[in-house]
C-alpha cells in the first residue's frame, strides 16, 4: 500500500493503529495507518465508506444516518481562520493498539524534527520560552507551523523532543 498527498508525493507508511474517533455523539472504531503527511486532518475514503458518511463541503457538513456534522464550529470569525488554514475541531483519537515498522530511536526523532521546516520554528521557540509567542513572530511561517503553534499549550519538550499532548476521553493526558 502507498499513500500520496495532495501534491502526488508518496508517504511511507510508519505503522498501523486501532483507533476509536469519536465525532459529535457517535464513536467509530477503526485501524488506520500513520504515515508523515502534515495535512491538518484526513480521513480515508475507506473510512467514509465503512461508515457510510456523505460530505458535502459547499455547506461544510459531514452526514451519517440521519445525524448532520459540523465540519467547522464555533464562531464566524473563528471557522473562517479554521477554513483558511483548514483545521479540524472536536475529533478525538484514542489509540487501542499501535504496530510500529522500524522504531525511530529519541535522536532520530529529534533530528528529523530539525529538518521539518514546520516543526522546527515551534521547536526552537519552544526551547528558548514556555511563553508562546505573538502572531506577528510566527505570521510568516507556514500554515503548518501556524497550526502548530495554535496548539502551543498541548505542546511540549522532553528531552529535546516536540510531543502532543493528548486528553483522554477519561480526562487523562497522554
Amino acid at each position: 500500500m502507498t499513500f500520496k498527498t495532495a501534491t502526488g508525493e508518496k508517504a511511507k507508511i510508519q505503522g498501523k493503529l486501532d483507533v476509536s474517533i469519536k465525532r459529535g455523539s457517535r464513536k467509530f472504531q477503526h485501524r488506520v495507518c500513520v504515515a508523515e503527511i502534515t495535512d491538518s486532518c484526513i480521513l480515508g475514503l475507506d473510512f467514509l465508506q465503512k461508515f457510510k458518511f456523505t460530505v458535502d463541503l459547499e455547506k461544510n457538513k459531514i452526514r451519517t444516518g440521519s445525524k448532520k456534522i459540523p465540519l467547522f464550529s464555533g464562531c464566524e470569525a473563528c471557522s473562517n481562520v479554521e477554513k483558511k488554514f483548514r483545521m479540524e475541531m472536536d475529533i478525538s483519537v484514542e489509540a487501542l493498539t499501535m504496530t510500529t515498522e522500524d522504531r525511530w530511536s529519541l535522536s532520530e526523532i529529534r533530528k528529523a524534527q530539525l529538518e521539518d521546516l514546520d516543526i522546527r520554528p515551534i521547536l526552537k521557540l519552544k526551547q528558548n520560552s514556555a511563553d508562546r509567542p505573538s502572531w506577528q513572530e510566527i505570521a510568516r511561517e507556514s500554515p503548518a507551523t501556524k497550526h502548530y503553534w495554535a496548539l502551543w499549550n498541548s505542546l511540549y519538550l522532553k528531552v529535546g523532543v516536540l510531543y502532543h499532548k493528548w486528553e483522554s476521553d477519561d480526562g487523562g493526558f497522554y
